[in-house]
């Protein structure tokens, strides 16, 4: 029996022979021709369907390489062909030479090619893992499909994609049915908002109290995380009220209308701690309670605690929350920061900025929103400008001889 190979540049046979003791050529490119001379000396003598196959996926590839356009149909053909030879009934020695040549095809395929293939392998089971791997390691588009759907990935290999690929094929793998409690414990801890919602909305998910605890803990800074999550099976009246106080306005009403009255205590005490906030603003106290302070290291501890989340606290009217977080990221007491709140020339709060690292636009809305703790609703043009000077020539040497008492 022979086949043979035609396109513009080559003019080529293939003999399959009774006995591997015939001879046989095979004239192809690098290890795509090696890999058909293999296949056929390793038994496909006996398998003329997988050789059929094998002339029509030369050839098919051939014209779709050559042609201008990506032609739709002459990409799924080729999927077509290529899962087809996965199909069949091989010796372990078959497969594998199988998989080389379709490896080979994939690495120099465009990227429709491999988005169909992607799609396509991610429903097939006992796919070779070497196929589903490169895939997998591709492209976010390419490997969201195999990523999402294909069972020929254990934990071993999903756990090595996310530290090898980041939190981009994380916010898919989050996303796959019944993950172990391994892999949500590694996706949850990559502190990743996109990568914790879609967990999130995962309802084949079930989070422990750890999970939760950290969920909440970036629900705070997240409305869009806080909506799905309030949603949660697991979530508590206890959880709830953590997160009542940063939430929006939208879901400070759906928390009102969800919860039965008589779990609510736990959330109006969250709302009279708020208010007492405003309270002890009133009266000239500032200094956190010890929740506070806990709950600012622990975003702290967690790379939660950002100077956007810091003004914000100051734009919701929380001076003790501001105090304590400045207080967990310069390591001062709580009482050198409400010292330096009421600082009115603003030299020592320019020298906790530069200890927390904070640019100078944040330094700026910090001065302007701590102004009612300097006795002034009005700033003056003199004051922010000394404050700015501050600022401008403070460094990590002169802030930290100035609180040098504090931390003895």
């Amino acid at each position: 029996m022979i086949i043979s190979f035609r396109d513009k540049e080559i003019k080529e046979e293939v003999n399959l022979p009774n006995n591997k003791d015939d001879f046989v050529t095979v004239s192809n490119k690098a290890n795509i021709k090696q890999g058909y001379k293999k296949l056929i000396l390793n038994g496909l003598e006996n398998s003329p369907e997988v050789c059929q196959l094998l002339v029509k996926l030369h050839d098919h590839n051939r014209l779709y390489d050559m042609a201008k356009t990506d032609d739709g149909e002459s990409r799924e053909e080729l999927v077509e062909i290529m899962t087809g030879l996965l199909k069949h009934d091989l010796s372990a020695t078959g497969h594998e030479l199988i998989a080389d040549v379709l490896l080979a095809l994939i690495s120099k395929a465009k990227q429709n090619l491999r988005l169909a293939l992607s799609e396509r392998l991610s429903v097939m089971q006992n796919v070779p893992l070497r196929i589903v791997l490169k895939l997998a390691n591709d492209d976010i588009e390419v490997a969201n499909p195999v990523l999402k759907n294909s069972k020929d990935l254990t934990d071993f290999d999903l756990i090595y994609i996310l530290k090898a690929k980041g939190v981009s094929h994380g916010q898919i793998i989050a996303q796959r049915p019944e993950l172990s409690s391994t892999l949500v414990n590694m996706l949850v801890s990559t502190n990743d908002v996109n990568v914790a919602i879609n967990l999130v909305k995962n309802n084949t998910i079930i989070f422990n109290k750890t999970n939760m605890a950290d969920l909440i803990a970036m629900a705070m800074q997240s409305d869009d995380l806080a909506s799905p999550l309030l949603k949660r099976d697991e979530i508590t009246v206890e959880l709830v009220a953590k997160i009542y106080e940063t939430v929006g306005e939208e879901l400070k009403t759906f928390i009102k209308d969800n919860f039965e009255s008589t779990n609510l205590g736990v959330v109006d005490s969250e709302i009279d701690s708020l208010v007492s906030e405003f309270s002890k603003l009133e009266s000239g106290i500032l200094n956190p309670t010890e929740d506070l302070i806990q709950k600012a290291e622990y975003m702290f501890k967690n790379n939660m605690l950002s100077p956007q989340v810091i003004v914000d606290s100051l734009r919701r009217g929380q001076i003790s929350t501001f105090v304590a977080q400045m207080s967990v990221c310069c390591s001062l007491p709580s009482h050198a920061i409400e010292r330096v709140v009421k600082q009115k020339s603003g030299r020592d709060l320019a020298a906790a900025c530069t200890l927390a690292g904070i640019v100078k636009s944040d330094f700026i809305n910090i001065f302007l929103l701590t102004s009612r703790v300097r006795s002034t609703n009005i700033i003056c043009e003199s004051d922010l400008s000394t404050a700015i000077h501050y600022f401008d020539k403070m460094d990590q040497r002169i802030a930290t001889s100035l609180f040098h008492k504090d931390r003895h």
